[in-house]
């Protein structure tokens, strides 16, 4: 058979090697999402508080951010993406040990600094699109799909099954930290989550690299990638301001309202592994381990995104745009607070991490995020499309969040309630000023 005609079913299709790597891709991006969340609460265990978790978000996230900038033609090829993440992820499993076996002076901190920059890549180009949880949940990578290298992720090329896999493959993982932590603790069972992320991104990297045919190169130059507007990366401060004056106001208000409750989320959403560790411990009659209760939270948190992500068309089609907006967005405001209300109570955390993962429902409404939708027949014409902002704009939003995991820390290292109820406070503020869009 002329393989030049008829493509092998290794590189057509849903064959194999396509299926090896799809699989593999989603149980990576599971795992790397729950070891971002526990990252806290290994970091605590090795003797570290919240403002160290944040120096790692935070560095993770700029270089991802960076990475996002590029342009379409400087992505990664998928192998190399996966390689690096399995090699961060070892890197964090063995960040403890590694000065001792080579001599090196970085200490634990430093080495998971380093597989946070390893891990960047993965955060920026990874093949399943961001559902909203790990280092994603802070909001600086919230506007990215894997859009700029889709066109070489197999049966994840589409925006929507990308996201659905995400929260799929992050509800599996949550369940298998479950388990671990029920048995361990975070010292012990966070290197047993990074070393099987590290497998299954190894296998990702070796079916992407089976996949990888000489005129469909894994490369993100291929013209079936090619995406000519970056979705990051503020390319000129006069551009920025540029754009940002020919907006019309109520753009500009329902955009610096949007922003207030990324920025909101942003602070507190690597902290709640903290807040559910510390109040399910003094859960009277408890019988599961506090990471495995936070595991399983996790979990319905996917299950929530799942919800939001397979209900958009027919919210879409239904929803006012901005009333669904400033209504959704007002629930996603109150639930840091109420989060460090409900203590100990399972089940109220249950609804609150639902709540928080259905925001995915949200996306095509919000304008730091380039949505837009139309609204019902009959709307009136100054309602019937979300204000959508230039790339410039949103890039500039995300280089602004960037720090927000770093800030979030410290404010949690002086007091949860004041972290939590700050973040409440902004998000309530960013609810004023999209209402005011409103109106």
């Amino acid at each position: 058979m002329d393989t030049a005609t008829h493509p092998s079913p290794s590189d057509a299709g849903l064959g194999p090697t396509t299926l090896v790597f799809a699989v593999a891709s989603v149980a990576c991006h599971g795992l790397v999402r729950l070891a971002e969340r526990t990252l806290p609460a290994f970091l605590a265990a090795l003797g570290w508080g919240p403002i160290a978790a944040g120096v790692v978000a935070t560095v993770g996230l700029a270089v991802a951010v960076g990475i996002g900038g590029l342009g379409p033609g400087d992505s990664l090829p998928r192998a190399a993406v996966a390689a690096l993440a399995a090699l961060g992820l070892v890197v964090w499993a063995g960040a403890p040990a590694i000065d001792g076996l080579l001599g090196t002076p970085l200490s634990a901190l430093g080495w998971l600094l380093v597989g946070a920059m390893l891990l960047a890549a993965w955060n920026a180009d990874g093949v399943v699109g961001p559902d909203g949880s790990g280092f994603a949940a802070t909001g600086a990578l919230a506007d990215t799909d894997g859009s700029r290298g889709a066109g070489d992720a197999g049966p994840l090329r589409d925006p929507r099954t990308r996201h659905l896999a995400g929260a799929v493959g992050t509800a599996g993982a949550a369940g298998l930290a479950a388990a671990t932590f029920a048995g361990t603790g975070a010292g012990a069972g966070f290197p047993v989550l990074a070393v099987t992320g590290a497998v299954c991104g190894l296998t990702a990297a070796v079916g992407a690299a089976g996949r990888r045919r000489p005129d469909d190169p894994d490369r993100g130059d291929s013209p079936s990638r090619a995406d000519p507007t970056p979705v990051t990366g503020v390319s000129d401060v006069a551009e920025l301001r540029r754009e940002w004056e020919s907006l019309p106001a109520g753009v500009r208000t329902a955009t610096v309202g949007d922003g207030l409750v990324r920025a909101a989320t942003s602070l507190v959403a690597l902290s709640l592994v903290l807040v559910v560790d510390a109040g399910v411990s003094i859960a009277p009659g408890r019988s599961l381990p506090p990471l495995s209760a936070f595991a399983l939270l996790v979990g319905v948190e996917s299950l929530g995104a799942l919800a939001g992500v397979a209900a958009t068309p027919a919210i879409v089609e239904r929803a006012d745009p901005r009333r669904m907006l400033t209504g959704g967005l007002a629930v996603l405001a109150v639930v840091p607070l109420s989060v460090v209300a409900a203590g100990p109570d399972v089940a109220v955390l249950g609804v609150l991490f639902a709540l928080f993962g259905a925001r995915t429902a949200l996306r095509p409404f919000r304008p730091t995020l380039g949505g837009r939708a139309t609204a019902p027949p009959g709307a009136d014409d100054d309602r019937r499309t979300v204000p959508r902002t230039p790339p410039t704009v949103r890039g500039a939003i995300r280089a602004a969040l960037v720090p927000a995991p770093l800030a979030g820390g410290a404010l949690y290292a002086l007091s949860p309630v004041v972290a939590f109820g700050l973040a409440t406070s902004l998000g309530l503020l960013g609810v004023r000023e999209l209402s005011r869009s409103v109106g």
